[in-house]
């Protein structure tokens, strides 16, 4: 059915939730002295920094800001990163089928994701990376998606977008991409829903069962 699969990353293949929670509420505490809750900053989620941390504080103040927030989450990002369950096995799987094409797509900054993918062995199964720098539009915008699928010489109804949030999905969706969705997503499933997938993954080497009639 499919010839290539676009994989978001924080949330789908490695989990980052509380390094991000984390990250923006020292962030926001010392820098701007707003004590956001977990739940505040979980809705969030799925969309570039700048967008987020735009919200608390003023453009002259951003950088900074931003640079605080890299800082914290570069030092503690191996101690609160984890590899989701199935992750290293359904990438080298899918990386041997002759032909299938596998993509990270992700609003995080290349060399963040970089560093996420090698610290559990999964950048050598990845053919093509498409991080902040690579779009000047991001998700929920169809852009990074479109940029994936002409670098990877896909057409949209020929690729999966597997991702956990509805900035996942709606990016998806613009770019006539179909997407299924994780369960083990920390947004609501209520909200995930409203945005419509294709497809639930309970973990995710279910994507598999979706693939397998490409090979």
């Amino acid at each position: 059915m499919y010839k290539g699969v676009l994989f978001d990353l924080d949330g789908t293949l490695i989990d980052t939730n509380e390094l991000i929670i984390r990250s923006y509420l020292h962030t926001l505490k010392s820098q701007l002295n707003v004590h956001a809750t977990r739940q505040e900053i979980v809705q969030y989620f799925g969309e570039p920094l700048k967008i987020t941390l735009g919200r608390y504080c003023s453009p002259r103040q951003l950088p900074d800001v931003v640079k605080c927030y890299r800082k914290y989450n570069i030092e503690n990002h191996d101690a609160l990163t984890k590899v989701f369950p199935h992750v290293p096995e359904t990438l080298e799987f899918l990386s041997q089928k002759e032909g299938f094409k596998i993509a990270v797509v992700t609003s995080k900054m290349r060399d963040t994701a970089i560093k996420g993918l090698r610290l559990f062995g999964l950048l050598d199964y990845v053919d093509i990376l498409i991080g902040f720098e690579d779009t000047e539009e991001h998700k929920p915008k169809a852009a990074p998606v479109i940029k994936a699928l002409n670098k990877l010489g896909l057409k949209p109804e020929d690729a999966l977008m597997v991702g956990d949030s509805p900035n996942d999905i709606r990016s998806a969706h613009d770019a006539g991409v179909p997407c299924a969705v994780v369960e083990y997503s920390i947004i609501e499933k209520s909200l995930l829903a409203e945005c419509k997938p294709e497809y639930w993954l309970k973990t995710i080497k279910d994507v598999l069962k979706l693939v397998r009639k490409a090979y």
